[in-house]
This record gives C-alpha cells, structure tokens and sequence, in this order.
C-alpha cells in the first residue's frame, strides 16, 4: 500500500541550510521535488498513455476526447491516473500566503495547500462522473454525470491555471534568481496555455451545428484538453526542478 504523507516544503532560509546539511533536512527537499516531478510526469504521460494504450488494447481510431477514454479499454487506467493526481495534489502542500513577504503578491488570498485541495477534489470529480460516450457519427449526449464532468474538469484546469499563474511565480526573496525567472517564464506560459485550451472549448461549443460537424472530424477537444494535460504536467515538472533548477551561485555575466 502506497501511503503518502502532506509535506510542506521548507522555506528559502531552511531550504539553504538543507541544501548544504547532509545529515540534517536533505530528504525533505528530495520529498517535496520528487513529489512535484511526480505529479507532472503523470500529466506529461496521461495523453499518451490513453492512446497508445488504447491502439494496443485492439482500438482503431482516436477518441473525440481524453474523457471519452474513460469508455475504452482503458477506463480503468482513465480513472487511475485522476485519482493518482488527486492523491499527490491532496498531499502536498507547498507555501503558506505571507502578507510581510515582499516575494508573496497574490491578488487572491489562497494558499498551495487550499489550492492543491481543491484541484483534488476535481480530479476525483472527473474521474468519477464521466461523460456519455460519444457514438460512431460523432454525437455525444448529455446527462447529469456529463454535466458534473465537465464542471469539475473545467474548475480543474481553471485552478491549476491559477497555481502556475498566481503560486508558482512567487519567491520567497525579493529579487528572484535567474533560474526562477526562466521557471517564472514556463509557469507563465502552462497557465495562459490551459485557459487558452480552456477557451477554445467554449468556442468549438458555439459553433453553429454544421460547422461544428466539420470541425468535429479534426476531435478538436481532444487536442485542447491534450495541450491542457500537457501544459499542467510540464508546469509541475518544471517546479521540481527537472529542468532550470537554482544554481550554487548566480553568474556575475547573467546578473541583472
């Protein structure tokens, strides 16, 4: 049994002294960045694994959507894999606000731990109310579970776009490494991509009926909600440092 326990990460000042104690808090930051690169690996790979498992299982064709997997022979992995995130989100809790932090500059008040709660508890709500599954002509109903799906999948995205926008930017100094600022960067750009992906859903759903059977042919959501996944995943991967992790020093030619 897998057990995994709510780890705060530690703050800049104990974060330097854990980096240079061996024998003292090292593995809580492994705990923390593993726990991060964790939860954007299972983003970066869920799309993939959907499909490729999909083609694998005997299917001959791609879905409309990644939540039209959850009728394919890979349901069970469909649903897995949200509650897999949702487990790793409930657990971690990252920084708390600090208003006498000059680093801390949210315009809404709401902490990592708050954050991750709720992205939680719509990665369960997806996983559990699935959409009606779409028939050979492209036609999807409707019903109460589809509703509820997509209300917990749009509030998923919409505050894991509010993590990477709002949280993941903010330092715990005044003046943020060059490191961060590129992760600054990344965050930036996996936020503004979810709500982008987030929008185009909206439109493709406006279109007048026989435009949208066209577009249909292209499954549109599909790669919306892949560009989503994927923008989610690489945030959380980039958070645990896999990639422009903080340096030993910062390099007097790069200073600003």
């Amino acid at each position: 049994m897998l057990l995994v326990r709510r780890i705060k990460p530690p703050s800049q000042g104990e974060r330097s002294v854990a980096n240079t104690n061996k024998n003292g808090s090292s593995g809580l930051i492994i705990h923390y960045m593993t726990m991060r690169k964790a939860i954007g690996w299972l983003g970066l790979l869920y799309p993939f694994i959907m499909v490729i498992g999909s083609f694998v299982m005997g299917e001959t064709g791609m879905r409309m959507s990644i939540s039209q997997y959850y009728h394919s022979p890979m349901g069970d992995f469909f649903v897995g894999i949200l509650f897999a995130q949702a487990m790793f989100l409930f657990a971690y809790q990252g920084y708390n606000y600090d208003a006498d932090n000059p680093g801390h500059k949210f315009f809404i008040r709401l902490s990592d731990n708050a954050a991750g709660n709720i992205a939680a508890i719509a990665a369960v709500g997806t996983a559990i109310f699935p959409t009606i599954e779409c028939n050979v002509t492209g036609g999807c109903g409707t019903n109460t579970s589809a509703y509820l799906h997509w209300i917990f999948s749009a509030s998923f995205f919409l505050i894991l776009s509010y993590i990477c926008l709002c949280l993941f930017v903010q330092t715990g100094d005044i003046e943020p490494t060059i490191q961060k600022k590129k992760r600054n960067r990344v965050y930036k750009t996996c936020g503004y991509l979810m709500l982008l992906a987030m929008a185009g859903a909206v439109v493709k759903g406006l279109l007048p009926a026989d435009i949208e059977a066209v577009v249909d042919e292209y499954n549109p959501i599909f790669w919306l909600e892949t560009i989503a996944v994927l923008s989610f995943g690489f945030s959380w991967f980039v958070k645990g440092e896999a990639i422009f992790a903080d340096l030993p020093y910062e390099p007097d030619d790069e200073a600003e």
